[in-house]
């Protein structure tokens, strides 16, 4: 059994822009459609949004 010689987990620097972005995506495995949403903030108002345009692309 091999073990890893890292005293302790790796991380990634990285610099402080202070521009989060969150993004909203899937795809629909039957016809390749990719759905993505783009927004400012994490919050259950922008994703309701992005599962209210999923709900409108499926009865179209």
């Amino acid at each position: 059994m091999w073990i890893s010689p890292e005293d302790a987990d790796l991380t990634v620097l990285q610099y402080p822009t202070g521009k989060d972005v969150s993004v909203f995506s899937t795809v629909n495995i039957r016809i390749g459609e990719f759905v993505v949403m783009v927004s400012n903030v994490f919050v259950i108002i922008t994703f309701r949004r992005f599962l209210n345009a999923l709900k409108k692309r499926r009865n179209e």
